[in-house]
């Protein structure tokens, strides 16, 4: 699939980053599988402020009567994302800490309810500084760092109107090797979120694609996209 700069929403990007991408997909009866494949330099999945990872994103309509613009849907006409980050797999394989990453000469006293320090018996009290100290995770926040999914799934209705899915059932993973990512994208064909595209049962369909060069300044809105809806035959 050609792919070719956006430019319709500010930021955009004005010259092309990656070139072209290879896509295979797969199916059973209850899984669809997407296999992207593209040429990038660099592997770039650092979780530093200051840079931009390298991404992917499988798009899908929940209605193709009418059809959504496939730039990010329109509005009353919802489009499902299923968005892979090279950094968020990173940081969700290797637990990398953010801050170790942006700030490596950072020092602090132990915290009483760190496993490290003195045994760490998880008393009330204990409990109790940990909400103090580390509020995403005593809030039980799924996209926090470390524990995020490498794919994460959206719903938009144009540009502006972007929401998380309450139910996030797509997985995948990608490999950096010479100069190319292959990133494999899966999801169940039928879920009971009504705000996935549910495919069970149909014969054909639409599917979108996008890709981001991190290393190339491409984040957001700035990203290489198909050049409009792929058919989509479920056999």
């Amino acid at each position: 699939l050609k792919l070719i700069p956006q430019q319709v929403q500010e930021p955009m990007q004005m010259t092309p980053t990656i070139g072209e991408l290879k896509v295979r997909a797969i199916r059973d009866r209850s899984w669809i599988a997407f296999h992207l494949e593209w040429e990038d330099d660099t592997n770039s999945n650092t979780l530093r402020s200051d840079r931009f990872g390298d991404a992917a994103a499988v798009e899908m309509p929940l209605s193709i009567s009418p059809m959504p613009e496939y730039r990010m849907g329109d509005e009353g006409k919802p489009v499902h994302l299923m968005f892979w980050r090279a950094e968020r797999q990173r940081a969700f394989e290797e637990k990398v800490s953010f801050l170790a990453e942006n700030y490596p000469y950072l020092w602090c006293d132990g915290y009483a309810f760190e496993p490290t320090y003195f045994g760490f018996v998880p008393t009330p009290a204990i409990l109790t500084e940990q909400q103090r100290y580390v509020a995403s995770q005593a809030a039980g926040n799924p996209f926090r760092i470390g524990v995020a999914p490498p794919v994460e799934e959206l719903g938009a209705q144009t540009w502006n109107k972007m929401t998380v899915h309450k139910s996030q059932g797509a997985r995948g993973r990608g490999v950096w090797s010479e100069g190319k990512w292959r990133v494999v994208i899966v999801r169940p064909l039928v879920t009971s979120d009504a705000e996935d595209a549910s495919i069970e049962g149909k014969k054909e369909w639409a599917v979108a694609f996008a890709a981001w060069d991190g290393g190339k300044q491409n984040a957001a809105s700035r990203k290489m996209v198909v050049e409009g809806w792929i058919h989509l035959k479920l056999e």
